[in-house]
C-alpha cells in the first residue's frame, strides 16, 4: 500500500515527539504539535512542533513532507531564472569593459572603414550574446543552479530544527544522483533528512545543524500552533457571532432574605453588615483594553501575507523563491545596467561633441578663408540655394570673393607649413590630429554607390589648399581632407577640400551640412 503524505507527516511528528522528548522544558510542560499542512504568513507547512525551553525560549521544529505523489518537492531541476539573471548580469559587465576602454578605438577603426553605426551596434550586440551564452554554457553545471522546492521552502523563514521527511520509494539508492543533490544542500544549510520505510518506520540519515546558516536573516514564524496563529480572524468571526455582551443593571439590589419570618431563638438574627454585604450592588468586571498593538500587529501580519500570497499566480506559489534574483546579484545587475548607459551615453555625447566642435568656430574669423576659395561650379551655388526655406535662415549662402588667391600674412604666420609638391593626391588631418598623405586617389567605398561629401572649398594650387585646411582644422579641430578634384570626378577643380569623409547615407550629409551653416560655416556644395 502506497504511503499517502499525510502518513509521512504523522510518521514524521511522532518520530519528533519522542526525539524530543527528554528535552529540557519549562515546568516539563506538553509538546503542541500541528500534523496537517497549514499556511502562516504566505508560508506552507506541512507540519509543525512547538514547546517550551528552559530559558522561557519556544523550540520550533517543521517539517517538509514528500510522497510519490508530490516527489517533484525534493527532485531537483535547473533554476534557469537564476542562471539567466546572473549570466546577463556578466555579460553586461563584460559589454561595459569592451565599450568603455575599448569602445573608442574600435568605434574610431570601424568608422574610418566606412562601416555604418547600424553595423557597430550589431557588433556590440553580437559581443554580449556571446558573452552571455558562453556564461550561460559554463556556469549551467554549478550545483548552486540547481533548485530544489523543499530546500527553497525551509530558506523563507527561521526555525530551530527543519526536516524533510521522504517516502523511500523516491530514490533507488543513496547513489542517484538526485538524492546526492539534496543532501548536498541539506548538510549545507543545516536541514534534517528523515527516511520513512515501506514498514513505517522511521530512519534519520541527517541530523539539523544546530548553527543558524543564514545567521538569522531570515523571517521568524510565530511559535504557536495553526489555530492559534490565526487567532486575530478567529476572534473576529466569534465576536460576531457573539454579539456584545449583555450590560450589568447595576440599580439591582437584594432584599433581606430573613424579613417576614420568625426563627424565635432556635438561630441567630443576623448582623447588620452581613445584611449590607448582601444588598451590595454587582461590580461591573474589568476594564475593557481599548487598544492591544501585539493583537493588531500580529492581524496585520497575516492579512498582509494572505494578500500578497493572493496576487501570486499559481506557478509562482508552487516554485517559493525560483523568481526572487539571487541575494547581492541585484546590486551588480543595477550597477552593471546603469554603467552600461552611462557609457553608451557618454561615449554618445563624446561623439557628438567630436563631431559638433564647430560650435566653437562661432565668431571666429572663418570670413578670411572665404575669400580664397575659387568655385568654379556656379550651378552648384544655384542647387545649394534651392535648399532655402523660409524658416531656415542659416541657409543662405554669401557668393564668394574672387580676389585674392593666397593668404594674408597675418593668417600665413599661425599656419604650419604645408607639404608642397604636384604627387599629393589627398591629404588628410583627422580630429585626433593624426595626417594621411596619398600620391594616389583613395577608394571612398564602392564606386557604384553614389557618395556625398561636404564641400568647403575649391582651390586652384596645392599648398593654398592645404594652407586653408590647417587653419581650418586649428580653429574647430574638424576632420579636414584636401583631395584633387579628379578624385571625386570634378575635373575643373584642381583642388578641393572636404569635411569628413563620403557618405552614402544622404541624409546624414545633410544634418551635418545644416549643423555647419548654423554655426556659420560656409559650405559650397555636396
Amino acid at each position: 500500500m502506497q504511503i499517502t503524505e499525510q502518513d509521512i507527516r504523522r510518521l514524521a511528528i511522532g518520530y519528533l515527539r519522542l526525539h524530543y522528548k527528554y528535552r529540557p522544558r519549562k515546568n516539563w510542560n506538553g509538546i503542541q504539535v500541528v500534523d496537517r499542512e497549514h499556511e502562516y504568513e504566505g508560508i506552507t507547512i506541512d507540519a509543525r512542533l512547538t514547546y517550551e525551553e528552559s530559558d522561557d525560549k519556544i523550540f520550533v521544529a517543521t517539517v517538509e513532507a514528500s510522497s510519490l505523489d508530490k516527489a517533484r518537492e525534493v527532485f531537483y531541476r535547473h533554476h534557469w531564472f537564476r542562471l539567466l539573471f546572473e549570466s546577463l548580469t556578466l555579460a553586461l559587465i563584460a559589454l561595459a569593459v569592451v565599450i568603455g576602454p575599448l569602445g573608442n578605438a574600435w568605434y574610431g577603426w570601424l568608422e574610418s572603414g566606412g562601416v555604418s553605426s547600424n553595423l557597430i551596434a550589431g557588433f556590440y550586440l553580437t559581443i554580449g550574446l556571446w558573452t552571455f551564452f558562453m556564461l550561460l554554457l559554463q556556469i549551467s553545471f554549478v550545483g548552486r543552479y540547481r533548485y530544489i522546492y523543499a530546500v527553497e521552502q525551509f530558506k523563507l523563514f527561521h526555525a530551530d530544527d527543519q526536516w524533510i521527511a521522504y517516502d523511500t520509494a523516491l530514490f533507488e539508492a543513496h547513489e542517484d544522483k538526485r538524492f546526492m543533490e539534496l543532501e548536498r544542500q541539506c548538510v549545507r544549510y543545516g536541514f534534517g533528512i528523515m527516511e520513512v520505510e515501506r514498514d513505517r518506520d522511521v530512519r534519520v540519515l541527517v541530523a539539523p545543524k544546530r548553527g543558524d546558516y543564514f545567521e538569522n536573516k531570515r523571517r521568524r514564524i510565530s511559535p504557536l500552533t495553526e489555530t492559534l496563529a490565526k487567532a486575530p480572524v478567529v476572534g473576529a468571526a466569534l465576536s460576531k457571532r457573539l454579539g456584545r455582551p449583555t450590560e450589568v443593571d447595576k440599580t439591582i439590589t437584594f432584599e433581606d432574605p430573613f424579613k417576614d419570618i420568625e426563627f424565635g431563638g432556635q438561630m441567630p438574627s443576623p448582623k447588620p453588615d452581613e445584611v449590607e454585604s448582601v444588598k451590595t450592588s454587582a461590580a461591573g468586571g474589568r476594564e475593557k483594553k481599548f487598544f492591544d498593538y501585539q493583537s493588531s500587529i500580529a492581524g496585520f501580519r497575516t492579512r498582509y501575507g494572505q494578500f500578497l500570497s493572493s496576487l501570486m499566480p499559481g506557478f509562482m506559489k508552487d516554485n517559493p523563491g525560483f523568481f526572487n534574483p539571487p541575494q547581492g546579484w541585484r546590486n551588480w545587475f543595477l550597477f552593471a545596467l546603469i554603467l552600461n548607459f552611462g557609457i553608451i551615453g557618454w561615449q554618445i555625447t563624446s561623439r557628438e561633441v567630436n563631431e559638433a566642435k564647430v560650435s566653437e568656430l562661432d565668431g571666429l574669423k572663418l570670413e578670411k578663408l572665404y575669400r580664397y576659395r575659387n568655385p568654379t561650379d556656379l550651378e552648384a551655388e544655384a542647387e545649394l540655394n534651392d535648399f532655402s526655406t523660409e524658416s531656415d535662415e542659416y541657409l543662405t549662402t554669401v557668393p564668394p570673393s574672387e580676389e585674392d588667391q593666397v593668404l594674408d600674412e597675418e593668417i600665413l604666420a599661425t599656419l604650419e607649413p604645408a607639404a608642397s609638391g604636384t604627387d599629393v593626391r589627398y591629404y588628410r588631418i583627422t580630429a585626433t590630429n593624426d595626417t594621411l598623405v596619398r600620391d594616389i586617389c583613395p577608394r571612398f567605398g564602392d564606386p557604384t554607390t553614389t557618395r556625398y561629401a561636404l564641400i568647403f572649398g575649391r582651390y586652384n594650387n596645392l599648398d593654398t589648399a592645404l594652407d586653408a585646411a590647417f587653419e581650418l582644422h586649428r580653429q574647430g579641430d574638424l576632420d579636414v581632407s584636401v583631395a584633387a578634384g579628379d578624385c571625386l570626378r570634378e575635373t575643373a577643380t584642381p583642388y578641393l577640400i572636404m569635411l569628413g569623409l563620403p557618405s552614402a547615407n544622404e541624409s546624414e550629409v545633410n544634418l551635418r551640412f545644416r549643423q555647419m551653416r548654423q554655426y556659420g560655416v560656409e559650405i559650397l556644395g555636396f
